[in-house]
């Protein structure tokens, strides 16, 4: 079985490495929010990740594994860390979720400042990270 782009023309893995075996293929992409499923060669020891692929039945050779949905849920932390706050608050940095994976993440906010005449102001702010 492979697990390859839907399209295979216009469409290329996100990522192609060679690795150790296919536990440690399974793992990379369970690691990576942008991986689906895995394609790995076992005569090469070839790893392969795709986002929006397919299950095709192919060599003996070739070992797929897809993502459940439960297993894509997890991976994105949503978390409200200060509701509405009517004065200064200051957030204990343990509140703050760790990125599942290093140099990978989003951390984004929005406040919203009133002042007088009824005028509001939305500050939106974010930051990421990644390769």
């Amino acid at each position: 079985m492979t697990y390859l782009p839907k399209d295979l023309v216009n469409e290329e893995p996100i990522f192609k490495e060679q690795v150790g075996d296919v536990i440690e293929c399974t793992n990379r992409c369970v690691n990576d929010p942008l991986c689906n499923g895995i394609t790995y060669d076992t005569d090469s020891n070839i790893c392969s990740g795709t986002t929006k692929g397919r299950l095709r039945k192919d060599g003996n050779h070739l070992i797929a594994w897809e993502k459940s949905e439960k297993t894509l849920a997890n991976i994105f932390k949503k978390t409200l860390i200060v509701g509405f706050a009517s004065n200064s608050q200051i957030v204990d940095k343990n509140k703050i979720p760790q990125p599942s994976m290093n140099n990978e993440f989003t951390y984004s906010f929005g406040i919203i400042i009133r002042i007088s005449f009824n005028l509001k102001i939305l500050l939106a702010a974010s930051r990421s990270a990644g390769h």
